[in-house]
């Protein structure tokens, strides 16, 4: 009995083996169109595209932060000693030149002056009788120019006594503002002392620290363009380069730089820091692309232009910023369409579906009448600063 159990679960294993034998050749036998298959349809990148197109005249610029510096500050002393007995001018206000601000107590000096004149005269009466005697034959030589010459000593401290006297009234030495009044109604002053402040502010001095790399494109008497909002947005307001120092910082590597600004309608004040755009050349036919449509590389940078519908990887080489985009020298021309909004995510030969560039172009302020773009300025000076040459 007991074989006869042994031979039933034989007969029961060869039967599994065979019905799997079966089901494995049945689903080996199904058609290859029942599998599933993966999803291998290329996916299509959305893109943003602009037109290539060289710009025929552009003025190559810098934008740096200058600081305004009146055009002169003079600080007035007293000339001789003397107590303030009356001052003239307001601090605050404009005023001209030769006009009589501070008048000095004058007793003293004109006492001195009254005495000298007395002393004048009656050399010039000795002068006189001795050259009438002289020419009658009844004075000498020696005693005509003794008297000449006492004549001459007193002529000069009476021109002393007077120039002193003059200068108790201390007048403005040139046209401007009376910043600051130093002293006060009846207080002393002496020789050397300063009573006041003026400025002169009808023009203004907007000093600028030029970099070594850019210095070398300005010259004296240039104009260039100051703007007060500092993003440029404004009117300009021209000025001339009056002054460029020949020795650099050498801790900054600038170079100091003063643009002579004409201030009548007194836009600009002291102190005040304004955005001043230095023209460093002009260039023609030139090809000017958004910042953000170029992608670094290890070694190259690179652009993606559409052709035929694909996208193709172009590498450039890249000029000069400006603002918020950069010239290409090698690399793109007219009529390419270059990828500038989801340039990171094509790669060679894709497909994508392309529309136009929905960034807007923004004014310069080069005076080209071109425009370049306002949306694509990196967000950080690392930004600008990967893509220096």
């Amino acid at each position: 009995s007991m074989e006869k159990v042994y031979r039933k679960r034989r007969h029961f294993g060869a039967l599994i083996i065979l019905a799997a034998i079966v089901c494995v050749v049945i689903i080996i036998m199904l058609p290859t169109a029942k599998r599933n298959k993966p999803n291998t349809k290329p996916q299509l990148v959305n893109v943003q595209v602009m037109l290539v197109e060289p710009i025929e005249r552009l003025v190559d610029t810098i934008d740096l932060l200058g600081v305004v510096e009146p055009n002169r500050t003079v600080k007035v002393s007293a000339e001789v000693a003397g107590q303030v007995e009356k001052i003239n001018c307001t601090e605050g206000r404009p005023c001209s030149a030769d006009i009589v601000m501070i008048e000095l107590n004058r007793d003293l000096l004109l006492a001195q002056y009254n005495q000298a004149k007395a002393k004048r005269d009656i050399d010039q009466y000795d002068v006189d009788a001795l050259t009438k005697l002289y020419e009658r034959g009844t004075a000498t030589d020696y005693s005509l120019n003794q008297a000449k010459a006492r004549l001459a000593a007193s002529a000069a401290v009476l021109e002393a006594a007077k120039t002193n006297l003059d200068r108790t009234k201390i007048s403005t030495p040139i046209k401007g503002t009376l910043n600051c009044l130093l002293v006060e109604e009846g207080e002393y002053v002496t020789p050397g002392m300063p009573v006041a402040e003026i400025v002169d502010i009808e023009q203004v001095r907007v000093v600028v620290d030029v970099p070594e790399r850019v210095i070398s494109y300005l010259k004296m008497n240039d104009e260039e363009k100051i703007f007060l909002d500092l993003a440029g947005s404004d009117e300009p307001i021209i000025g001339r380069i009056d002054y460029m120092s020949e020795l650099a910082d050498l801790a900054s590597r600038t170079t100091r730089v003063e643009i002579l600004v004409d201030n009548s309608k007194r836009l600009l004040r002291s102190g005040q820091i304004v955005l001043v755009s230095l023209k460093r050349r002009v260039v023609r036919n030139v090809v000017m692309v958004p910042l953000v449509a170029v992608i670094p590389q290890e070694d190259t940078k690179a652009v993606y232009v559409v052709e035929d519908g694909k996208a193709q990887r172009r590498e450039v080489e890249l000029g000069f910023l400006k603002g918020h985009s950069v010239q290409i020298l090698k690399g793109l021309r007219g009529g390419d369409l270059l990828i500038v909004v989801g340039n990171r995510y094509v790669s060679p030969g894709q497909k994508v579906n392309s529309s136009p560039w929905q960034g807007s172009w923004g004014h310069n302020h080069n005076g080209s009448g071109q425009q370049l773009a306002e949306d694509s300025r990196p967000k950080s000076p690392k930004a600008t600063e990967e893509f220096q040459q």
